[in-house]
Protein backbone atom coordinates (compact mmCIF):
# COMPACT_ATOMS: atom_id res chain seq x y z
CA UNK A 1 0.00 0.00 0.00
CA UNK A 2 2.86 2.35 0.81
CA UNK A 3 4.47 1.67 -2.59
CA UNK A 4 1.18 2.45 -4.33
CA UNK A 5 0.87 5.68 -2.40
CA UNK A 6 4.43 6.71 -3.31
CA UNK A 7 3.79 5.91 -6.98
CA UNK A 8 0.57 7.93 -6.98
CA UNK A 9 2.37 10.88 -5.38
CA UNK A 10 5.03 10.75 -8.12
CA UNK A 11 2.34 10.64 -10.81
CA UNK A 12 0.45 13.54 -9.26
CA UNK A 13 3.63 15.61 -9.08
CA UNK A 14 4.43 14.85 -12.73
CA UNK A 15 0.89 15.84 -13.75
CA UNK A 16 1.14 19.08 -11.78
CA UNK A 17 4.43 19.93 -13.48
CA UNK A 18 2.98 19.26 -16.94
CA UNK A 19 -0.05 21.39 -16.10
CA UNK A 20 2.16 24.26 -14.95
CA UNK A 21 4.23 24.06 -18.15
CA UNK A 22 1.06 24.02 -20.25
CA UNK A 23 -0.35 27.05 -18.43
CA UNK A 24 2.90 28.97 -18.91
CA UNK A 25 3.00 28.09 -22.62
CA UNK A 26 -0.58 29.25 -23.12
CA UNK A 27 0.33 32.62 -21.60
CA UNK A 28 3.24 33.31 -23.93
CA UNK A 29 0.96 35.25 -26.28
CA UNK A 30 -0.22 37.51 -23.45
CA UNK A 31 0.99 40.98 -22.59
CA UNK A 32 0.19 42.73 -19.32
CA UNK A 33 0.00 46.52 -19.40
CA UNK A 34 0.13 48.45 -16.14
CA UNK A 35 -0.59 52.05 -15.27
CA UNK A 36 -3.21 52.92 -17.89
CA UNK A 37 -6.08 54.69 -16.19
CA UNK A 38 -9.56 53.40 -16.90
CA UNK A 39 -11.88 55.74 -18.74
CA UNK A 40 -15.63 55.74 -19.07
CA UNK A 41 -16.81 53.70 -22.04
CA UNK A 42 -13.30 52.66 -22.97
CA UNK A 43 -12.88 50.26 -25.87
CA UNK A 44 -9.73 48.33 -25.14
CA UNK A 45 -8.95 47.21 -28.72
CA UNK A 46 -9.04 50.88 -29.78
CA UNK A 47 -6.78 51.74 -26.85
CA UNK A 48 -4.36 49.03 -27.97
CA UNK A 49 -4.27 50.54 -31.46
CA UNK A 50 -3.39 53.92 -29.94
CA UNK A 51 -0.69 52.39 -27.74
CA UNK A 52 0.73 50.67 -30.82
CA UNK A 53 0.88 53.99 -32.64
CA UNK A 54 2.70 55.61 -29.71
CA UNK A 55 5.33 52.88 -29.49
CA UNK A 56 5.73 52.63 -33.26
CA UNK A 57 4.39 49.08 -33.53
CA UNK A 58 1.03 49.02 -35.30
CA UNK A 59 -1.55 46.83 -33.58
CA UNK A 60 -4.64 45.93 -35.58
CA UNK A 61 -7.79 44.49 -34.06
CA UNK A 62 -7.09 41.33 -36.04
CA UNK A 63 -3.87 40.94 -34.00
CA UNK A 64 -5.82 40.75 -30.73
CA UNK A 65 -7.53 37.54 -29.63
CA UNK A 66 -8.85 39.08 -26.41
CA UNK A 67 -8.30 42.13 -24.28
CA UNK A 68 -9.62 42.86 -20.80
CA UNK A 69 -8.82 44.44 -17.49
CA UNK A 70 -7.97 42.39 -14.43
CA UNK A 71 -8.52 43.57 -10.88
CA UNK A 72 -5.57 44.40 -8.68
CA UNK A 73 -5.18 43.55 -5.02
CA UNK A 74 -5.38 47.16 -4.02
CA UNK A 75 -7.89 49.71 -5.24
CA UNK A 76 -5.46 51.10 -7.80
CA UNK A 77 -5.55 51.04 -11.56
CA UNK A 78 -6.49 47.64 -12.95
CA UNK A 79 -4.03 46.11 -15.39
CA UNK A 80 -4.85 45.25 -18.99
CA UNK A 81 -4.22 41.77 -20.31
CA UNK A 82 -3.93 41.49 -24.08
CA UNK A 83 -3.87 38.10 -25.72
CA UNK A 84 -2.44 38.30 -29.20
CA UNK A 85 -3.31 35.96 -32.04
CA UNK A 86 0.34 35.03 -32.41
CA UNK A 87 3.42 35.30 -30.26
CA UNK A 88 5.36 37.33 -32.83
CA UNK A 89 3.16 40.36 -32.33
CA UNK A 90 3.69 40.35 -28.59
Amino acid sequence: LSKKCDEMERRIKACQERLTESEQYSRNVNLEIKGVEKRDREVLPELMEKIGDVIGEPIARADIASCHRVPTRDAGISNIIVQFVNRGKR
